[in-house]
């Protein structure tokens, strides 16, 4: 998949016109997780308002995404609204935080990498994370097609993939962010084992 080119053609059929449902979920009304403060890493952003979002709300974000044009589009986007933000334009395998995190907003990476990359995904997420740090993951559910990206993400491969050794998952039933495209994402805040 050509992302780079995906994003200049502005070929995203998945971007939504706002935020993710799962975003409002977590982060606003009464029982809202406080994310001011806190450092923020998302993979594979694209051209989603998440970044600036987090950024208006006072997180210190980081962002990584394999698409030069994503990148720019979100270094523009902060610098429009006068935020900061650090920006790399890498993959998952050869990036590494300059120090952990408080928390990873996952919403669109894990599902676009080819199925065979998922485990260095755990692997670059537990890395990244503080021990006690949280993973805000909305899994793809595109049972209704086959192949991808999207790639399909069924819970019970998901907890097989984030182990109860190394991810404690919440007892909560899952977020349901439904998709414009007749997909959906199933919510899940998992916490990093020390």
């Amino acid at each position: 998949m050509d992302w780079d080119k995906r994003f200049r053609d502005r070929d995203t059929p998945w971007q939504r016109p706002g935020l993710n449902p799962g975003f409002a979920a977590w982060f606003e009304g009464p029982r809202a997780v406080t994310i001011s403060g806190l450092d923020v890493l998302i993979p594979g952003f694209g051209t989603s308002p998440e970044p600036l979002e987090f950024a208006r709300r006072g997180a210190r974000v980081t962002g990584i995404d394999i698409a030069p044009s994503a990148v720019a589009f979100q270094r523009q986007a902060l610098a429009d609204a006068g935020l900061a933000a650090e920006f790399a334009l890498a993959g998952i395998g050869e990036w590494r935080p300059s120090r952990p995190v408080d928390l990873i907003y996952e919403q669109t990476c894990l599902c676009a990498i080819d199925p065979a990359d998922r485990v260095a995904y755990e692997d670059f997420a537990h890395a990244a994370l503080k021990p006690g740090g949280r993973l805000f993951a909305l899994f793809m559910q595109n049972t209704l097609r086959p192949g991808g990206p999207p790639f399909h993400c069924d819970l019970a491969e998901m907890r097989k993939l984030f182990a109860p050794e190394r991810w404690t998952w919440p007892v909560e039933q899952p977020v349901k962010s439904d998709h414009p495209n007749g997909m959906h994402e199933l919510g899940q805040v998992l916490t990093r084992r020390g």
